[in-house]
């Protein structure tokens, strides 16, 4: 037996509204706190660290996008390259709350991110914009250390 369309419809919507009361589809609820803007080195594109933060018990995340060097962060919007979160461990906390991240660029399309083993990794993207992404786990990154080394 075929179910019916208002049937269908009904479904979706429902599914729908169990997602944005899950969080999946609340984007627009999170805020984005703009840590540093690293440059590659032919500046045509630049890696942003930022916090984000989406209220309730999900406590804030340290998450990194790359980007093309004029375009801006978009509000909301979560790392199109890495996110991380402390899970209240003993991973290292950075300036917004989040895991400590440290970015090095090695090369004009190659990308190091260094972030403390402990945070629970959310999303870490390999290759983006034709950037190639070194990810290095250490035993812990103390703030000093991430903010002298992400300008």
């Amino acid at each position: 037996m075929r179910p019916s369309r208002s049937v269908t419809r009904l479904s979706a919507w429902a599914a729908l509204a169990l997602a944005d009361g899950c969080g999946a589809g609340s984007q627009a609820r999170c805020n984005n706190t703009v840590l540093a803007t690293v440059m590659s080195p032919g500046v045509e594109l630049k890696a942003v660290v930022f916090t984000r933060d989406c209220g309730g018990t999900t406590g804030s995340s340290t998450q990194v996008s790359v980007l093309p060097a004029r375009a801006s962060l978009r509000p909301g919007e979560g790392g199109n390259l890495f996110a991380a979160a402390g899970d209240h461990s003993a991973a290292a906390s950075g300036p917004g709350g989040g895991p400590a991240v440290r970015l090095e660029w090695i090369g004009r399309n190659r990308l190091r991110l260094t972030y403390d083993r402990r945070a629970r990794v959310l999303k870490a993207v390999r290759t983006i914009a034709a950037v190639k992404i070194e990810y290095a786990p250490s035993a812990g990154i103390p703030p000093a250390a991430e903010a002298a080394s992400v300008r």
